[in-house]
């Protein structure tokens, strides 16, 4: 075989190849970016939820300071007495 037509049969192949390559890197750059946006939604709403969450603490230590739970602990120390006089005895 001529060199001139081996060298021309590498280069078509090559060609070939990297037009593949470079296709392959563009859907994975593609899914990539899609990916990341994704995970960045997932963190927003982490730290969203994260936020409410503190507020929920913050709401439960002021209860804390003023005494509430301690009230609230209370009255349901004292309703559940009521309850169990209620309960009947089923054992016949």
């Amino acid at each position: 075989m001529d060199t001139t037509i081996s060298t021309n049969i590498l280069f078509i192949i090559l060609s070939i190849f990297l037009v593949i390559i470079t296709l392959g890197a563009a859907f994975v750059a593609v899914y990539a970016v899609i990916f990341f946006k994704n995970i960045n939604k997932f963190l927003n709403m982490i730290n969203q939820e994260t936020g409410k969450i503190i507020g929920d603490i913050d709401g439960v230590r002021e209860k804390v300071k003023n005494g509430g739970v301690i009230f609230f602990a209370f009255v349901e120390r004292i309703l559940s007495f009521f309850k169990k006089g209620r309960k009947k005895n089923n054992s016949n």
